[in-house]
């Protein structure tokens, strides 16, 4: 059984633990949020669906796109994973209808590849995953945000 580490950024995309075969284990990294309220929120709901977290305390930066974020945060997983003994690293990131799956898996094979850990490549959306995680996180009352955490996000 592979050890996998999935960077997450919040309960309701976590919550579906048919999603992922084998050790499981979560990555949370919340500098792209525009408040530490965020954050907070965020975790709590994480923590309300998952046993296992990584947790990176909350330092708050800035990012000229979405494609440099989700690479920052695949990079700190993928790095992560690899000072842990993980086998293999992946994201909660595609089942989003909002998030661009083919640019999500080729940012993670670049950094799996540059960091010396294979990446796991997943479309969530497939066969109903993103409903599936909204009927789950709203029948467990989870906080459900309403953009992706950035302050750029917040405008639009």
């Amino acid at each position: 059984m592979k050890k996998l580490l999935v960077q997450a950024c919040c309960g309701p995309c976590a919550c579906d633990p048919s999603m992922f075969e084998g050790c499981v284990i979560y990555y949370f990294n919340g500098d792209n949020f525009d408040t530490k309220n965020e954050y907070e929120s965020r975790l709590y709901a994480l923590r309300r669906v998952c046993s296992g977290i990584i947790l990176d305390l909350y330092n708050p930066k800035e990012f000229t796109d979405c494609q440099d974020c989700i690479r920052y945060r695949l990079q700190k997983c993928a790095e992560t994973a690899k000072n842990h003994g993980f086998d293999c690293f992946t994201t909660t990131l595609t089942v989003s209808p909002h998030k661009n799956t083919a640019m999500i898996n080729r940012i993670g094979r670049e950094v799996g590849k540059a960091v010396g850990i294979p990446f796991v490549e997943y479309d969530l959306k497939k066969d109903g995953g993103f409903e599936k995680t909204v009927k789950i996180s709203k029948e467990l009352g989870l906080y459900r945000q309403k953009y992706c955490g950035c302050a750029r996000s917040v405008r639009q």
